[in-house]
């Protein structure tokens, strides 16, 4: 899941353990303590704004001819003014808490040697950007859609880039925040009872676009910790390549708000006293309905799409359910993998379903789920799922990692098929088995970190093997490829003077009769093998020549530090996942203890899209943060997402 900016626990899942994130602390970018929140009758109410579409994007429209083109962000306030009654915005400030990084200076310079890299973030907020999604336009190859965890308002939400020139620059908007009308918190209301809110906190970014060229961002969005106990999965549309985006609404609208309820709403609990559901880690696809799959009846028929789109989800079941404010009380238990899908341009969801199956080998020590399927060998403690369409058949598979295999002391990436669209699943069978773990944080190493986290050696941020799976269908031949990071050919120890210290690898595993069976896995990165380098965070994709491509950040890039440092690489296969010729794709390598949080947090993920010219790739980078911010950022909480276009044509 995405970390958030103010205070509180947030549940944090890896394989079969469950660990607690403490959120230290309000105000996490250290520039002011009042982003915890205040109460509601503090602040005055905020004036109604004309509901259009992409309102509180937060951008500002390119200039006209230059599509893409460097332009400079609006005010804060339109974000601000979207956000629910309560937020402290820095007594109607246009900052909400974050200064003007760079006064009077415009970007900071890019390091020299970055190019061709590019910076894809345009703000001047010097603050954090991580976990990236890419997606590339089927009817207009030149625009690329990138999604990531964004900063830059004073807390954690959804930013969005776009670029309409192969990603030599880019344009930059913020998700606008889904509506919700809610259940009022148990406790006594201020004098008016909220009932209507705009989640603010959001993250988990999940880009596609459709065969026509219309853009979806998914995301799970939630009141940031502390403020209450409403979450939900949404996706919001752009019909402009990503400039400007629909907001997602959940009840009956407003007089005056255009706007249709269940637009972009895949799953929300709109209780905000009920924390018993939580909805994590969601992912997206579309692709062609399978042959004899009637159209949803539910679908608008003015907007039928010859895609459908689906989303993934693991759904979190929390005990307490009940959670008395300031709402901290909050465990997980399990988290099973739902599935929602949608005819219409993501204006109407089918009832989400359970998707994980069962079976007594692969998922034979499952301890049940709260709420949700109980029953005997359910595949229920699971997170990292994604799913895939095969474009000639469209028929569905999801991956997933799962921790309830004894025999796999770590966990497995299991994969389930669907041949009507979603509607029933198979059972699972299983990709990879893990049973080398990761050193984890402890009271002695990286004490600030929250304990058991997965790390990898000389480094403080969290690397979860659950959330590093993806699978990609060669559309040449059908056969399906689960990537996935391991380090069964490192160590245990976290010290990186060790010589038993990680050396996390990136390996893909293929199946060319629907799933059933799969082959021996390949080794991706090709560094010389138990050099003791990690390359971790993968992503794969197909082109539609049939390359195959899969990204990774990578320690061997570093020759000058004993690979301490970090870069992006890329390899790619033309014979169907079987050989990997690698290339490096960042011009430097960067420090990941100059990342979020004091080098707790990197994201999760990173992502890579692919088109018949090539693909572009991005990841967090910290190379800029080294620069003087006259201001109360501190440097070690900033990080970009850097680019890049690689093609070998």
């Amino acid at each position: 899941m995405a970390f958030n900016g103010g205070s509180g626990r947030w549940p944090v899942r890896f394989g079969a353990g469950v660990g607690i994130c403490l959120l230290a602390g309000t105000g996490v970018f250290a520039v002011t303590p009042r982003l915890g929140g205040v109460s509601a009758q503090s602040v005055p109410p905020l004036p109604r704004l004309p509901v259009v579409g992409g309102l509180g994007s937060g951008g500002a429209a390119p200039r006209a001819g230059v599509p893409g083109s460097h332009v400079l962000k609006m005010a804060y306030s339109t974000v601000v003014q979207l956000a629910y009654r309560g937020i402290d915005v820095g007594a109607l400030s246009d900052d909400a808490g974050i200064g003007d990084a760079f006064p009077g200076t415009g970007v900071p310079k890019v390091p020299a040697g970055f190019a061709p890299n590019v910076i894809v973030n345009q703000d001047r907020s010097a603050t954090p950007h991580n976990e990236t999604s890419v997606a590339i336009n089927p009817k207009d190859p030149k625009n690329i859609l990138v999604g990531e965890n964004d900063y830059e308002i004073g807390f954690g939400t959804s930013g969005a880039q776009a670029s309409f020139d192969r990603g030599k620059h880019f344009y930059s908007a913020v998700i606008p925040f889904p509506t919700v009308y809610v259940t009022p918190p148990i406790t006594a209301c201020p004098p008016v009872c909220r009932t209507l809110d705009a989640l603010d906190g959001g993250g988990d970014p999940s880009v596609v676009f459709d065969r026509d060229g219309i853009a979806y961002y998914a995301d799970v969005n939630f009141r940031r910790p502390g403020q209450g106990c409403i979450s939900g999965v949404f996706v919001s549309r752009s019909a402009n390549g990503g400039q400007t985006w629909s907001r997602p609404l959940f009840g009956a609208a407003n007089p005056g708000d255009t706007r249709k309820s269940g637009d972009g709403i895949v799953a929300v609990n709109p209780n905000d006293h009920d924390c018993g559901i939580f909805y994590d880690k969601e992912m997206m696809t579309a692709g062609p309905r399978p042959h004899g799959v009637s159209v949803d009846p539910t679908a608008d028929p003015k907007h039928l799409s010859r895609d459908r789109l689906y989303v993934t989800f693991s759904e979190f079941g929390q005990v307490p359910p009940i959670a008395i404010e300031p709402y901290v009380p909050v465990v997980a238990t399990e988290s099973p993998t739902f599935l929602s899908y949608s005819d219409d341009q993501g204006r109407h969801w089918s009832t989400p379903s359970y998707i994980g199956g069962q079976d007594p080998t692969l998922c034979g020590s499952a301890i049940g789920h709260l709420p949700g399927p109980i029953g005997p060998n359910y595949c229920v403690d699971s997170q990292g799922s994604d799913p895939a369409v095969d474009p000639a058949t469209g028929d569905l598979y999801v991956t997933f990692f799962n921790g309830d295999n004894a025999n796999c002391s770590v966990g497995q990436d299991l994969v389930v098929r669907s041949k009507d669209g979603g509607q029933t699943f198979t059972n699972p069978t299983q990709a990879s088995c893990l049973t080398q773990d990761l050193p984890k944080a402890s009271s002695t190493v990286c004490p600030n970190q929250t304990a058991t986290e997965q790390l990898i050696s000389g480094y403080c941020f969290r690397v979860p093997l659950d959330s590093q799976q993806s699978i990609a269908l060669n559309p040449n031949d059908g056969s399906v490829h689960v990537t996935y990071a391991d380090n069964s050919n490192g160590g245990t120890d976290w010290d990186p003077k060790s010589p038993n210290r990680t050396d996390v690898d990136v390996f893909t595993t293929a199946s060319h009769d629907g799933g059933k069976t799969w082959a021996k896995a390949v080794r991706v990165n090709q560094d010389p093998l138990k050099n003791k380098r990690d390359q971790f965070f993968p992503w794969s994709t197909y082109g539609a020549d049939g390359t195959f491509y899969v990204s990774f950040l990578d320690r061997a890039l570093d020759t000058k530090t004993n690979g301490q440092k970090i870069g992006e690489s890329l390899a790619m296969s033309k014979d169907d996942g079987k050989s990997f010729k690698q290339v490096p794709l960042s011009t430097g390598v960067f420090d990941g203890n100059l990342s979020f949080r004091d080098g707790l947090f990197m994201g999760d993920y990173t992502g890579v899209a692919a088109a018949n010219e090539g693909a572009f790739a991005a990841w967090p980078d910290t190379r800029r943060s080294g620069q003087p911010v006259p201001s109360g950022n501190p440097l070690n909480f900033w990080s970009d997402i850097a680019g890049a276009w690689f093609s070998d044509r």
